[in-house]
């Protein structure tokens, strides 16, 4: 078995840890010293995720993964209002206010030159595509095609239907 200390030595790993905000992002993603061209950028914060992707500029990913809110539906544009100190169990205790809708990731993608390719079957990651890699065989797929509900909460007995009734009902932003 590999030790996990063992992994930074041989990978040239590094952890920062720090509150990331729309206002401190790009100086976080520079002091690491990573810049430019990067293979993949992962955004998963549980709240933020949507006005992090849209203020990155200290690097070009290829490929970005990023969490959706599923729950949200494939309809509606929708995020949380921006709040560098949010946290989801705060904002509603079920923490179902939390990100934003994959047709809010997909208009950003779009705005900042990436298309949507798919979602992972548990309705928790989009995967998009710089606009000139993988073309034509990654297809490019609309909200409708690429949406997979959340399994998570369908296990936990709220349908789709609940899911978004839940939603509707909370301060979402329109984007």
């Amino acid at each position: 078995a590999i030790r996990r200390s063992s992994w930074f030595w041989k990978y040239d790993l590094q952890v920062n840890n720090t509150l990331v905000t729309a206002e401190n992002i790009n100086q976080e993603i520079e002091k690491s010293g990573i810049t430019g061209s990067v293979g993949l950028l992962s955004i998963d914060v549980d709240g933020n995720d949507y006005w992090l992707w849209q203020k990155i500029t200290s690097i070009d990913p290829r490929v970005v993964c990023i969490e959706y809110n599923s729950g949200i539906g494939s309809e509606q544009s929708w995020t949380i209002p921006y709040n560098p100190d949010f946290e989801r169990f705060e904002a509603h205790p079920s923490g179902f206010f939390a990100g934003a809708s994959l047709k809010a990731l997909e208009s950003l993608g779009k705005n900042k030159g990436y298309r949507l390719v798919g979602c992972d079957d548990t309705g928790t990651n989009a995967f998009f595509l710089k606009n000139d890699l993988g073309m034509p065989v990654i297809p490019t797929l609309s909200v409708k095609e690429a949406f997979k509900p959340h399994l998570n909460w369908l296990g936990r007995g709220f349908s789709e239907v609940e899911q978004y009734e839940i939603m509707a009902s909370m301060p979402y932003e329109k984007v």
